[in-house]
Formats: structure tokens, C-alpha cells, sequence
């Protein structure tokens, strides 16, 4: 996973993913660790004892390892801990079946005021452009992740399964 993708679960603006993958081993109801590839983490969190995350931004040099221990936090010591989603449900279906309301649910943003509907606009964490749809800027945002794959890029259309999920808080 993309680490900006991460952050995105992590603020609750991702709940979707898609994968090409036939040999699909996540299962419905099952919880699994999500780790962040490609890139240093410069969000970090902890699940509070009401189960709600709490989402403490630090920017730091890759020398820095990650404490599992933060004492400048204002309420004390926590133990922070790995993000965990809950698979919720999953099926297959042809890329380009995607609505405007998934492409929100797989990260994509509104980046323009929402209250003009002529000067609305979408994007992804991995690009700078702006695109009239939400669909419009999963299709840029999955071609920047597999582009160069002629099987897997956007105009192939591939079989994707779709997977919604949900942050896990650990007990």
C-alpha cells in the first residue's frame, strides 16, 4: 500500500480498495494489518480506551525509528498501535463499474469548494491535477499505481475485487 493511501485509512477517507489479484485471500469478517510501503510514515495515531483514534501528526528523518511509547503526549504515556481493518464485505467486477461515490470511498477528494457545483473539482494524494469526476481521478490515480502494466493499467479494464472495509480498534 501506498503510504499516502494510508493516511487516507487512517482519516477515515478511504473505506474501499481494489485488487487484481485472482489468488484473494482476505476474508469477510476477518481482521488484517495494514502497512505502509514506499514511503515514512509522517502521520501517527493511537487508539484511545473509547476506541476512537486519535491522530497526533509528527514529521521526522528516516534515521528515526517509530516509538512504541510516546511520553510528550499531553495525557501521559499510550502505547501506540499497528493499524487493523475488518474486511466488511468483497466482490468482483470490471474496473471501469466504479461509481462516483466508490471513487470517494477509494480516497479520492473534493478539492474545490463543494457549494458551487460548476467549480467542483476531484483529485488524489498522488498528483497535483485536478479532474471534473471523481471516477476520472481513480482512473489517473490507478494508472500512477498500474500504469506500466498493459494487463492492469485503466484502458484494460480489468476484473478488480472490491473491498470495503473499516478501522479496527484492538481491545
Amino acid at each position: 500500500m501506498i503510504f499516502k493511501q494510508y493516511e487516507d485509512i487512517i482519516r477515515g477517507l478511504k473505506t474501499q480498495t481494489r485488487r487484481t489479484s485472482t489468488s484473494d485471500t482476505y476474508k469477510v469478517g476477518h481482521v488484517y494489518s495494514v502497512v505502509p510501503k514506499r514511503a515514512k510514515p509522517t502521520v501517527w495515531y493511537r487508539w484511545l480506551s473509547n476506541e476512537t483514534l486519535d491522530i497526533w501528526r509528527e514529521h521526522y528523518s528516516p534515521s528515526t525509528p517509530q516509538p512504541l511509547l510516546m511520553d510528550r503526549l499531553p495525557d501521559g504515556p499510550q502505547y501506540w498501535r499497528p493499524l487493523k481493518i475488518r474486511i466488511l464485505s468483497k466482490h468482483w467486477e470490471p474496473l471501469h463499474y466504479i461509481s462516483e461515490d466508490c471513487a470517494i470511498k477509494e480516497g479520492i477528494h473534493v478539492v474545490d469548494s463543494p457549494d458551487t457545483t460548476t467549480h467542483i473539482r476531484y483529485a488524489h494524494n498522488l498528483s497535483q491535477v485536478r479532474f471534473l469526476t471523481a471516477v476520472a481521478a481513480y482512473a489517473d490515480l490507478w494508472d500512477v499505481i498500474n500504469g506500466k502494466s498493459k494487463t492492469l493499467c485503466w484502458a484494460a479494464n480489468p476484473d478488480v475485487c472490491v473491498h470495503r472495509f473499516e478501522l479496527y480498534a484492538l481491545k
